[in-house]
């Protein structure tokens, strides 16, 4: 999915103004917003993870000098846990911290569908703190006064009752602003020439992957 083209070409009104149409690669895709906008509940953590592992390469052991977490499997690497063994990592040792290190203490559960599995990712790929940075940034960007987020990335109370009120419309507006968020962070960090490329596909697929948990029907 990492090379697909995807394009948001706007409501449906035949299906009323909860259902969108995407185009991948020339296909058109009726989704339902409304399905994304729900909370994504604690069962989400099964239907993502398992992208979420290939999309860091299984259980291949890496130590690539591009790559700043060092010493890496699963997507686990040393510099960020350095207290796990991770030459010896299983994947059910590398789930059980994805699912508390990350999905529990970003709150992922408490998300809307559509956002869950990115946020999800960017807690993974740039820090619990810093994809809830970008959340609240991309909040902030269409908010204004009091509505604005104290940006100091914690997913609290007062973020998710933000979220949770926002439209299904708005929800979609939400996640494409934080996808922004995410791919100017990319953009500005120093090893961007070697690991860009991979960055951006693995953002596009994770993009492609959450819309279409929300899919009805498709037209060519």
């Amino acid at each position: 999915m990492s090379n697909e083209k995807v394009a948001i070409i706007g409501v449906d009104p035949a299906s009323g103004p909860d259902s969108t149409v995407i185009s991948i690669r020339g296909t058109s895709i009726h989704v339902d917003l409304t399905r994304l906008a729900e909370p994504a509940g604690p069962d989400a953590f099964e239907t993502i993870i398992g992208d979420l592992l290939a999309d860091e390469g299984g259980d291949k052991l890496t130590n690539r000098l591009a790559d700043k977490g060092g010493l890496t499997r699963w997507g686990i690497s040393k510099r960020a846990h350095p207290d796990v063994d991770v030459a010896n990592l299983t994947r059910d040792g590398a789930v059980e911290i994805y699912r508390a290190k990350y999905f529990d203490a970003a709150r992922i559960a408490d998300l809307p569908v559509v956002l869950a599995k990115l946020v999800f990712d960017g807690a993974v790929n740039h820090g619990v703190p810093a994809a809830t940075f970008m959340l609240q940034s991309a909040y902030n960007a269409k908010a204004s006064g009091d509505n604005r987020l104290k940006m100091d990335g914690v997913i609290g109370d007062k973020t998710l009752a933000a979220i949770a009120a926002l439209d299904s419309i708005q929800v979609l507006d939400l996640t494409m602003l934080f996808c922004a968020e995410r791919m100017k962070r990319y953009g500005s960090d120093a090893t961007w020439s070697a690991n860009g490329n991979g960055w951006s596909n693995r953002l596009f697929g994770n993009i492609t992957q959450a819309l279409m948990q929300g899919v009805t029907t498709e037209t060519v």
